[in-house]
């Protein structure tokens, strides 16, 4: 996975938001294998308890500033509302670009993958009767 720069206005909108405990991009332009139509993608971790209006205007927000920022089409997610393959990925695969609270941005990257190992064998048993 290459890194990918993060424009500084970016960086300055989450530390303005006191609800975000860290940030992570994810997906193509993460790993490394963007194209022409990529859009880049973003997975917040918001602290617990957060109104579910303010979770969404939180996500509409960044997603306008990293818009603004990066200077093309983005894709906010709120990291909680994931399902467990895309969490897991978020996390794994994905680059960490901002943290508030590591000991809460921690906790939750164990909970991620506890979550994701109890799925991964049906995913496993999935992937093998589609093929």
């Amino acid at each position: 996975m290459s890194a990918v720069e993060v424009p500084q206005t970016f960086l300055d909108y989450l530390i303005s938001c006191p609800e975000i405990v860290a940030a992570y991009l994810f997906g193509s332009v993460a790993a490394g294998k963007a194209h022409k139509f990529s859009d880049v993608d973003v997975a917040l971790l918001l602290v617990e308890p957060v109104d579910q209006d303010r979770a969404w205007e939180i996500r509409l927000e960044a997603m306008g500033e990293a818009e603004t920022s990066f200077g093309g089409p983005m894709q906010v997610e709120l990291l909680r509302e994931l399902g467990s393959l895309l969490k897991y990925q978020a996390i794994h695969r994905g680059q960490l670009i901002f943290e508030r609270d590591r000991s809460a941005r921690i906790w939750h990257e164990v909970a991620v993958r506890n979550e994701y190992w109890d799925f991964e064998p049906y995913l496993e048993q999935w992937r093998q009767a589609t093929l």
